[in-house]
């Protein structure tokens, strides 16, 4: 068996897979609870394989898997510091460059002695955490020694940490989520179907599907953005004072502008270079006014800006008015046809507005078919701004990236026109990342069913967007899509739409 582990190379083409049917009776450890050569051989050849590249940084995730590994198919139980370990370990024979990699246990004889953490107090850990996690309230280790004390646990504070600890325990951060009826499942599933490039799809049922490329489709959505922000954190060095703190009248009243996002999906050159970058339109919702008196912040005669009431008038004139229609032509002169996607707000989709808009954002029929722009708006079903690339992601950061500018804005113009600076300057390659988060979040939608129950997909959307020259993955699950298309069918036959 020594032989064998010595002939096998972390960074040669051997699997996981291999080594296991490599492992026999053998690679059990030998020296109490220590593993063995071969065991810790199998454990980082797994790891590497959820690694994207060798020299990629060992994650929580990859480590979390590889102890759902060991404890699924080799029957161990090991922790997070003892695969960081054994990754170091490595990585420090790769970088001096040995021939032959080593891992035999450094320990001889029975090590360790034996643990606290018995099969009965383990189950108390778990009764009591999940007591807590499944109402959604927040449990410290304090929290979880008084918890065991109730319980008659013989443990000390300290060994609760400890134990903590060795069962990989972590904090999860939950957020609310809109909450969904039969109905919402149902248009979420049938918005996926509609995003599916699905053409002569039951006559091949076999063939892999893919969503739409979405080029010529622009996201819109309004968003608050506040002038000051509360709970900003800085950093300082010993002997440093903040003298004199940020102050407002009252944290109520502090004020805000709303904006009109519209971003479409960037393009790239074959070199990777930037042919679009996406960002179409950044519009602030207000209304100007001419000031009627002087004062220490204006004078009379001067043009400020006010906050404006977003009802359908509005609206439309954001998109007319304002150079939403303009600017799209005007950025993606290749195109013809344009499709707005926008959320179900009363003010998109009152009586006759969307037909008024798309009106006023085509041409009329005097101009030749090949010069002829058209507009065209669809609206997103409702609770679902997950299928929206302004609210999965690109909100939030734009909002990061204001604040690295400035938190403390006491000038509406200045802070409009920040805003706006910060819009056209945001990375094309992190928005093409957040299309990538949207196309998941559809496949997940796909999965779930309608639902909204899914965490978030990693899947080496940065490899992806060096290597294919976009994050984007158009690929449909196809057993999900069938099942969807069959649901959906199912509960139409039942439910007609009125």
């Amino acid at each position: 068996m020594v032989g064998e582990i010595r002939s096998i190379s972390v960074s040669s083409s051997v699997t996981f897979t291999d080594v296991s049917a490599i492992m026999s009776d053998s690679s059990i450890p030998e020296n109490g609870k220590e593993l063995s050569e071969m065991q810790r051989v199998t454990l980082l050849l797994y790891m590497m394989e959820q690694l994207v590249f060798p020299e990629a940084k060992l994650t929580r995730e990859v480590k979390l898997k590889t102890i759902g590994y060991a404890n699924d198919v080799m029957g161990l139980e090991v922790c997070m510091s003892l695969l960081e370990k054994l990754h170091k370990t490595w990585k420090d024979q790769r970088k001096d460059g040995v021939a032959v990699y080593d891992f035999k246990p450094r320990k001889g004889g029975i090590v360790g002695r034996k643990t606290k953490l018995t099969p009965s107090l383990r189950a108390k850990y778990v009764e009591i955490i999940e007591k807590y996690a499944f109402t959604f309230r927040t449990l410290t280790a304090e929290t979880l020694f008084d918890e065991l004390e109730k319980l008659q646990a013989n443990v000390c504070q300290r060994t609760v940490y400890n134990h903590l600890q060795h069962m990989n325990a972590f904090y999860h951060k939950l957020y609310l989520k809109p909450h969904l009826s039969d109905e919402h499942r149902v248009k979420r599933m049938e918005w996926a179907i509609f995003l599916v490039d699905s053409a002569n799809s039951f006559r091949h049922r076999d063939r892999q599907l893919y969503f739409r490329d979405m080029f010529d489709c622009v996201m819109v959505d309004e968003k608050w953005f506040y002038l000051m922000v509360d709970g900003v954190k800085i950093k300082l060095l010993p002997g440093m004072e903040v003298a004199i703190q940020p102050k407002v009248h009252h944290k109520c009243h502090i004020e805000k502008v709303m904006f009109l996002s519209c971003v479409a999906r960037p393009l790239f050159n074959e070199d990777g270079s930037v042919k679009f970058s996406g960002l179409v339109k950044v519009v602030p919702v207000v209304q100007e006014y001419i000031a009627q008196r002087t004062t220490k912040n204006q004078r009379r005669g001067d043009v400020k800006t006010k906050n404006d009431h977003v009802n359908s008038e509005t609206y439309h004139n954001l998109f007319v008015k304002g150079g939403v229609f303009d600017a799209a032509e005007e950025k993606m002169p290749w195109l013809k046809s344009f499709t707005y996607i926008q959320d179900g707000a009363k003010a998109h989709t009152a009586e006759g507005s969307v037909r008024e808009l798309e009106k006023a954002g085509s041409d009329p029929l005097t101009v030749p078919v090949a010069d002829r722009v058209c507009a065209k708006f669809l609206t997103q079903p409702a609770q679902s701004p997950d299928v929206n690339v302004n609210d999965c992601a690109f909100f939030s950061s734009l909002q990061t990236q204001i604040r690295k500018k400035g938190t403390y804005n006491t000038n509406r113009q200045e802070y409009l026109d920040l805003v706006k600076e910060e819009f056209e300057a945001f990375d094309p390659y992190r928005l093409d990342r957040i299309w990538a988060i949207m196309f998941d979040n559809l496949r997940s939608i796909l999965k779930n069913r309608g639902g909204n129950d899914y965490q978030p997909e990693h899947n080496g959307k940065r490899k992806r967007q060096k290597d294919a020259g976009t994050a984007v993955d158009l690929t449909v699950p196809m057993e999900d899509y069938h099942e969807c298309v069959r649901l959906v069918r199912e509960y139409r036959r039942d439910h007609p739409i009125k």
